[in-house]
């Protein structure tokens, strides 16, 4: 292999044009390694396998499942009182907000692929109906989502499962005030009590 730069080595030392020589063949072994990952890459990306055997001929596939960004994503329902789950939905959290009932469809294996799951948040007064598209939710028809809950649903690809608890309940305290009336607070507020002195309590969310 000739170097483009061999006759600028030329009159330098013999060890130096070594040097020289070797740092190229690095280079070009490194740019050599980086297109035959990259291939290995592609190929594991959507690899499809062919099997022959005595029965005929079979073919599998292996697909490589990246994070999608819609984890987290936060979207906005409030004040709407219908919405058809989607598949940008995966890992969000639903915002749900109505005075009035609000019916939530729960698409299936049409619009949504596995895996899917996602979060949906009731801060209205209004309860939350989820009805599958096709199949059953916890073996169910339907699925209530009253005010003040949240409930994560998951899909297997033929039903809908849920796991649910209420995102706020009330408290009483264990204080008395001098009228002899007790104070009833929700979780994370924060009250003065006015007694012979005052004194201010903080209450973590349960």
């Amino acid at each position: 292999m000739r170097f483009p730069f061999e006759a600028e080595i030329a009159k330098l030392p013999s060890e130096v044009q070594r040097a020289h020589r070797f740092a190229f063949n690095g280079i070009l072994d490194l740019n050599q390694a980086i297109a035959a990952l990259k291939q290995q890459v592609d190929e594991k990306t959507s690899q499809t396998t062919t099997i022959t055997s005595t029965g005929g001929t079979s073919s599998s596939s292996e697909t490589i499942i990246t994070t999608p960004s819609t984890i987290g994503f936060v979207n906005n329902q409030t004040a709407i009182t219908s919405y058809a789950t989607q598949q940008s939905d995966y890992g969000a959290f639903i915002l749900l907000s109505d005075a009035s009932p609000i019916a939530i469809s729960l698409t299936d294996a049409s619009v949504i692929t596995l895996p899917w799951f996602t979060t949906l948040i009731n801060g209205g007064t209004g309860t939350a109906t989820l009805t599958p598209l096709t199949g059953l939710i916890n073996g169910n028809a339907s699925f209530s989502l009253p005010t003040n809950q949240w409930v994560m649903v998951g899909f297997d690809g033929t039903n809908f499962w849920t796991v649910d608890l209420p995102i706020a309940t009330t408290l009483t305290l264990g204080v008395v005030q001098p009228d002899g009336s007790t104070i009833a607070v929700s979780p994370a507020g924060i009250i003065s009590i006015g007694l012979d002195f005052s004194q201010t309590f903080m209450l973590m969310g349960a």
